[in-house]
């Protein structure tokens, strides 16, 4: 277990994650790209858990700049930030829109990071 704060929280890492975080930072050093999605219900703490999971991929340095919210603030953060850097893409910011409107910002946020991968 890694145990460690972000914001005046003391948090723990189970073993389990840390060992698939481990295999994360693996395979971002053989210059992989890697992506997962957090899921579950309002409030259950995924905002939290991506941060806590982007501290330890990072080893301590993330930031506000690894931090977005939206496929525009992603689309200008994927050109600034340098390689093997973490992207938290909150999505948080768009759960009053309708379904409609997240099913468009989805399909942007997907051709931005298929985009993002070719300029790579």
């Amino acid at each position: 277990m890694v145990k460690f704060e972000i914001n005046g929280k003391n948090l723990t890492l189970d073993g389990w994650l840390q060992k698939k975080l481990d295999n994360v930072k693996f395979m971002m050093n053989k210059e992989w790209d890697v992506v997962f999605l957090i899921d579950g219900m309002e409030g259950s703490g995924k905002s939290t858990l991506s941060f806590a999971c982007g501290w330890y991929i990072s080893n301590g340095r993330i930031t506000i700049n690894n931090i977005c919210e939206g496929t525009e603030d992603a689309a200008r953060k994927l050109e600034n930030l340098p390689d093997k850097s973490v992207l938290i893409i909150d999505e948080g910011s768009l759960m009053f829109s309708s379904k409609e409107v997240m099913r468009t910002e989805q399909r942007r946020l997907i051709k931005i990071l298929k985009d993002r991968k070719s300029v790579v």
